[in-house]
């Protein structure tokens, strides 16, 4: 089978170093098949004796290593041959070179894993350093109670429209206390002042105010109710929306 090989690696004009490495593996099989001639020529002529036994340890392993041997080289042969019909088809197989280009491989790949730890590290430690100056759209306050008697918890959340100076500010509908009597909130935002001012507060995971956003000449120019509905059983809500003049941004010291 490997003589066969080897014609048809010569009869394609293949590589000299590819020939001459066949030629090397059929050379070391031509040496062991000589020996083994010596030997039972040997065996017949009474020279030399030879006993196996089924269960001797270093037989197993003489015939083990010897299949061994057997298959090494049948997939040395068959790895020739593969190489030859790289190079028939144009493409390049170093052969020689495949375990380092193995273990380069491996590198990369370890070195790639690296880097997306080490990327993936700087990405946590950064985002550990800004989180304190980063806001969370649910801390927050919004003080109306001067100007409006609206308290703070009543405050549901805030839309905003920087374009057109207005800002919309969702409430829970409410009773309040105003000058010594109980309103409803709306009996109230019906005789809100046409100029007033308030803020807005936002807050760190502490309760610290971040920073302040302070609206000036504010006035109201619409109010909605939800709908009340038997088969809704939220509390009822109230949008106010709001135009202003000018705001103003401040950080906390």
């Amino acid at each position: 089978m490997l003589n066969a090989t080897l014609c048809e690696m010569i009869g394609r004009n293949s590589s000299k170093q590819v020939i001459d490495s066949m030629k090397s593996e059929l050379d070391g099989i031509m040496s062991d098949i000589e020996n083994i001639n010596k030997d039972l020529e040997k065996i017949k002529n009474g020279e030399k004796e030879v006993t196996y036994t089924y269960y001797d340890k270093n037989v197993e392993e003489k015939k083990n290593k010897g299949f061994y041997d057997s298959i090494v080289k049948q997939t040395k042969a068959c790895e020739f041959v593969e190489a030859e019909e790289a190079k028939k088809n144009g493409k390049k197989y170093n052969y020689e070179n495949l375990y380092e280009q193995v273990k380069k491989g491996c590198n990369d790949k370890l070195t790639e894993k690296m880097n997306d730890c080490q990327l993936t590290k700087k990405f946590v430690e950064d985002l550990r350093n800004t989180a304190d100056s980063r806001l969370q759209s649910n801390r927050f306050l919004v003080d109306l109670k001067e100007s409006l008697s609206i308290p703070e918890i009543m405050v549901k959340s805030v839309s905003f429209d920087p374009r057109g100076n207005s800002v919309s500010v969702c409430i829970y509908d409410f009773i309040t206390d105003f000058g010594g009597a109980r309103y409803p909130i709306l009996q109230v935002l019906k005789y809100a002042p046409n100029a007033f001012s308030f803020k807005v507060e936002h807050l760190d995971a502490n309760g610290k105010v971040i920073y302040t956003e302070r609206y000036s000449r504010c006035h109201i120019t619409e109010v909605y109710r939800d709908p009340i509905d038997y088969s809704n059983d939220d509390f009822s809500k109230i949008q106010i929306f709001i135009s202003y003049q000018d705001v103003e941004y401040e950080t906390s010291k």
